[in-house]
């Protein structure tokens, strides 16, 4: 059986998922859809838990998802909201966020490091090698090793 949604329902859908100053945010959402006013005792946290409930309702949920895919939240979007956040001045912190998942997609951070060994090299001929070396040898060697694999 398909429930229908009460038109204060489809109301809250539609601010929570299609309208810039309550996009995502329940609370708000709620409030608005239900003429709550946030500023009196205690209608924060009932617009809060009742937002929340909402939310987990399926067919709350598919008409949130219906309005999302109608909404062209896509690809293309979420790169625009990206760039809007990095464009952004108001919150810096948010602002470096957006800038390092930028740099994340577009793979220009690096988060690891990679070092291929020659698979010719034998780990016994490298231990024959420094068997019989002094410690200012072995230091030279770790030096030369360290240069080659970091900055080749």
């Amino acid at each position: 059986m398909k429930k229908q949604l009460t038109k204060k329902q489809e109301l809250f859908c539609k601010l929570f998922a299609t309208e810039r100053e309550y996009f995502g945010n329940g609370t708000q959402a709620y409030a608005k859809a239900y003429n709550i006013d946030l500023s009196k005792r205690g209608k924060q946290s009932i617009a809060k838990s009742n937002a929340s409930r909402l939310l987990t309702y399926d067919y709350i949920t598919r008409y949130i998802d219906k309005l999302l895919d109608l909404g062209g939240l896509n690809d293309n979007r979420v790169d625009k909201e990206l760039l809007f956040l990095i464009e952004q001045n108001a919150n810096l912190h948010i602002k470096l966020g957006a800038i390092k998942e930028y740099n994340s997609l577009r793979k220009r951070i690096i988060k690891r490091e990679e070092i291929k060994l020659d698979s010719e090299y034998n780990i016994t001929d490298f231990q024959n090698e420094i068997k019989n070396k002094t410690v200012d040898e072995l230091m030279q060697l770790d030096l030369e090793l360290s240069n080659k694999y970091h900055n080749g």
